[in-house]
């Protein structure tokens, strides 16, 4: 018997506009394609509760399902991108949204919660990262305030002498992504290879799926998705 495929629901009338947009090009896909959601999500390697969930707003899309999406109604790439680039926006006024449920500080914005055991495994990986991390911050620091002839201004040197240097973790880009304002706004781009340096402070405070931080190569400040980052070291500053 052939699977019956079942309507959508309406979108909720309070969505923001850039999740409203997103959506709706996720649902002329649903239907392009004309599968149901079970044998959809089958095809894209995801669950059909989280297909649903996905198509009615309730959970961002991840990068990599809305790629298969993209491969599966073989949309050409002005359109990938076009695509891409909506989820971006929807992702940002998500991230302004008050009341907004918060994602961990590492992994994909768009990951579903692990239960049970694997939540507990998670949870002690994630310790055990997090102290990798403060070793190598140390002995990072050590280094600067040990090493000599590198190539910082004469002023600096104090400062990492007497212990006053302030640990910040630098990133690479490993895709190309927006850089955008505390309201949403794209303000530039970041490239593969770009250095981002994190600088969250009470002005400039986290925002979920994304880092406060500046491009070193321009100096440009703003919000980066965490997704389009890689951690690289510890800097001072």
């Amino acid at each position: 018997m052939a699977e019956r495929r079942k309507p959508l629901q309406p979108l909720p009338p309070d969505l923001a506009e850039p999740v409203r947009l997103f959506t709706e090009q996720l649902r002329v896909l649903y239907e392009r394609v004309g599968s149901t959601l079970a044998r959809l999500g089958r095809d894209l390697n995801v669950s059909d509760s989280s297909l649903s969930r996905y198509l009615n707003a309730q959970t961002p899309m991840p990068a990599d399902v809305l790629d298969r999406f993209c491969d599966l109604a073989a949309l050409p790439p002005e359109e990938r991108k076009r695509l891409r680039d909506l989820r971006e926006a929807a992702l940002a006024s998500r991230s302004t949204t008050p009341g907004e449920r918060r994602s961990g500080d590492r992994g994909s914005p768009e990951a579903e919660a692990p239960a049970g055991p694997v939540r507990r495994r998670r949870g002690r990986l994630l310790t055990v990262v997090v102290l990798v991390a403060l070793v190598a911050g140390a002995v990072a620091a050590a280094v600067i305030v040990t090493g000599t002839g590198d190539d910082r201004p004469p002023d600096a040197h104090p400062v990492a002498r007497q212990g006053a240097c302030r640990q910040r973790p630098q990133y690479r880009v490993v895709h190309r992504g927006n850089v955008v304002d505390a309201h949403g706004a794209v303000v530039g781009t970041v490239w593969p290879g770009d250095l981002f340096t994190r600088d969250e402070t009470p002005g400039n405070p986290a925002r979920p799926y994304r880092y406060y931080g500046v491009v070193v190569k321009n100096g440009l400040a703003g919000y980066v998705l965490q997704e389009r980052l890689a951690y690289y070291r510890a800097v001072c500053g």
